[in-house]
């Protein structure tokens, strides 16, 4: 009856906002908790708050006093505060999702949008951070822009003397792991803001606009690929993306490029289902040409054309457009003038980052999780560490063995399901089964690679297993024990 599905909807409609308010006073809580004047050392991979950051009082954080009643540790209150925070994120988040899914919810794409911006606005301004990528990103930029270098080639620790080199963490002694895109692009910025005189805190909040700019993007371009997929569901899809907690954090706190690069992926994805070729094959080269882990990506899809049942001329033309981006690729990635060292540079931060990160793996977090303090400490002696240096290069092989099983089986797959769910799904298990398997290292905002490759699948586990994936991620955070690890 029409008038029962009003109210309905109506009711519905009520409830969510409620949950809007839940949600959005949960992003306000981590913007105070965890705050610098409170926790000057919180967990996570950094705590380094720039300079003239928003602050507000000490007083503002309510449970300070609380915990200091307790006589709990600052550490290990910081920890569960945070973990409770993501809980009732995820919780929210969740009840939004079975409205949605009960058609209980018939929004917009404005009004999800919308929703998604105020919620990124408490993380946009969070003078705390979980990672230090962003300042890589910085002197990568300022290496291009003010000291007219390839940041493939140059290293931050070649320009000891730079304002911002004190807040470069993992690459100062290595070059840039990004594509040439990124690059271009953070030169760019650099040279807009340098113009402008801007400060580091300026920096980092013109990254954070980046990221958050870039996933309200990508909510649009998923509302637009479900309206063609699955136009009864769109509302459910894009807030299945677009209102994921952990998304927004990752992008709004920490400012990471996986924002960019999945636009690039989402926009790849529209034009295949315009059956646009050549348009799908440049999308995905220039994710590939911001995040190198995209690559996969590109040839699961490549093969997926080539064997499907495109008439043999059309598919000669797809793939003379594909060599043509993928030589451009090529030329891109050269460093200095000299194409060998394109692919050496590509193999080499690859290599760096494997060896590098191999101590942020997801067991060892777990370990200390679980451990009593003792039991945690004894890791930290220098024998296990002397032992785990020596087991790294074998942890390193192993995981390059099994993330080439498992491209080849995706490989296999996408040429024997060449249509669209068969290449999606075979993308979509690869980087769940590369994230958690096929990799020494582990980092919170991998998961939300499976959002966005999830939000194209029909296939409803997916978007069952990339709620958990998100949803455990943080744990990795909210750890009192072994977060930021001694290199």
């Amino acid at each position: 009856m029409p008038g029962l599905e009003v109210r309905a909807i109506d009711r519905g409609g009520i409830g969510a906002q409620t949950l809007v308010a839940v949600l959005l006073c949960g992003y306000v809580a981590l913007f105070l908790v965890l705050h610098e004047p409170v926790w000057p050392n919180p967990p996570g991979a950094a705590a380094n708050p720039p300079p003239h950051a928003l602050a507000v009082p000490p007083g503002a954080n309510p449970s300070l006093a609380v915990t200091a009643g307790l006589g709990w540790d600052r550490r290990a209150a910081s920890s569960l505060q945070l973990a409770i925070i993501f809980a009732v994120l995820f919780i929210g988040y969740v009840s939004v999702l079975i409205r949605a899914d009960r058609g209980r919810l018939n929004w917009r794409a404005g009004a999800i949008v919308g929703g998604a911006a105020l919620f990124a606005v408490p993380c946009t301004l969070a003078p705390f951070l979980l990672s230090t990528d962003v300042f890589n990103y910085v002197l990568a930029g300022r290496i291009m822009a003010v000291y007219g270098m390839d940041p493939a080639a140059a290293v931050p620790a070649d320009f000891p003397d730079d304002p911002f080199f004190p807040y470069v963490s993992f690459y100062f002694r290595r070059p840039t792991p990004y594509g040439p895109v990124w690059s271009w692009y953070s030169g760019a910025l650099t040279m807009a803001l340098e113009a402008c005189g801007a400060g580091i805190w300026t920096y980092v909040f013109a990254y954070r606009a980046t990221a958050v700019a870039a996933h309200l993007l990508n909510t649009l371009l998923v509302w637009r690929l479900a309206s063609r997929l699955r136009p009864e569901h769109r509302t459910f899809t894009a807030l299945f993306y677009g209102w994921n907690p952990l998304a927004i954090v990752e992008f709004g706190v920490s400012a990471h490029n996986d924002a960019l690069v999945l636009t690039f992926v989402l926009l790849a994805m529209l034009a295949v289902q315009r059956r646009r070729v050549p348009a799908a094959l440049a999308w995905f080269t220039t994710a590939a040409l911001v995040k190198w882990s995209m690559w996969p990506l590109l040839t699961i899809y490549a093969l997926a054309v080539w064997s499907g049942s495109c008439a043999r001329w059309k598919g000669a033309r797809v793939w003379l457009a594909g060599a043509a981006i993928v030589l451009l690729a090529f030329a891109a990635y050269a460093t200095r003038g000299r194409p060998l060292a394109a692919a050496a540079s590509i193999a080499g931060a690859a290599d760096a980052g494997m060896a590098h990160t191999v101590y942020a793996a997801l067991a060892p977090y777990v370990a200390r999780a679980l451990m009593d303090d003792p039991a945690a400490a004894a890791l930290e002696s220098p024998d296990w560490r002397n032992a785990w240096r020596s087991a790294r290069r074998l942890v390193i092989w192993a995981a390059r063995l099994a993330a080439l099983v498992f491209w080849i089986v995706a490989l296999a797959y996408a040429w024997r399901h060449p249509d669209w769910s068969g290449w999606t799904q075979a993308a979509w298990a690869f980087y769940l089964s590369v994230t958690l398997a096929g990799t020494p290292w582990f980092w919170p905002w991998y998961a939300t690679w499976q959002l966005a490759l999830a939000s194209a699948l029909p296939w409803v586990p997916a978007g069952q297993i990339a709620v958990a994936f998100t949803a455990l991620a943080p744990a990795v955070y909210a750890t009192t024990k072994e977060v930021t690890v001694i290199y």
